[in-house]
């Protein structure tokens, strides 16, 4: 039975005498070839806005916790500033002469740096900034803790070093963050005027 199906189908179908038979057999590979490209174009096209979609997702991601981060910081260091202006006395050149005396610390604010801590998303920010943003607080919590348990020169070494400390935070730790945001802002910006964001 196969073999007699098959004869007729070689017969008729595959018989390139005909003109018909030809075209047909023509229009039929048009429209395989065509539905490859047309799968492949597809599948191309896709896979290309995926990946806009997942690198504007994940620049998103990085400016809005780099950003909560510089918040935080920011916050924690004006407190911590405003603490050594309190604390310490300077004579007119700037110079520091005494203290006031070690008053309760400020309470610093750590949900970000905390949350941070616990999601994966963290990574992806520039490794630089991690750093020191983890150094600065590992110093601060050093600092601190030497000003409750220290007296006399100490004191005031401890309270300069604090003053330091903050100075430092503002004019190069906040400022690179402040100068990655803006870039973050002028990537996204750049979707946006393509009117893929």
């Amino acid at each position: 039975m196969v073999g007699v199906i098959f004869r007729l189908f070689a017969g008729t179908i595959l018989d390139f005498s005909k003109r018909d038979n030809v075209f047909f057999w023509i229009s039929q590979m048009a429209v395989v070839v065509s539905t490859i490209i047309g799968v492949y174009l597809a599948t191309s096209e896709g896979l290309k806005s995926a990946v806009e979609f997942h690198s504007i997702t994940s620049l998103e991601k990085k400016y809005y916790t780099l950003n909560a981060l510089h918040q935080e910081l920011a916050s924690n260091n004006d407190l911590m500033r405003q603490y050594v202006n309190r604390f310490l006395n300077k004579d007119d050149n700037g110079k520091v002469v005494s203290h006031n005396g070690v008053t309760a610390l400020p309470e610093l604010n750590l949900f970000v740096w905390d949350t941070m801590s616990n999601s994966s998303d963290t990574l992806d920010l520039p490794v630089d900034i991690l750093r020191d943003a983890n150094r600065y607080y590992l110093q601060l919590a050093d600092i601190t803790e030497s000003l409750k348990h220290s007296s006399g020169y100490e004191t005031l070494r401890n309270g300069s070093a604090l003053e330091h400390l903050t100075i430092e935070a503002q004019e190069k730790l906040l400022s690179r963050i402040e100068h990655q945001l803006a870039e973050y802002q002028q990537r996204l910006k750049a979707f946006k005027n393509l009117g893929k964001y």
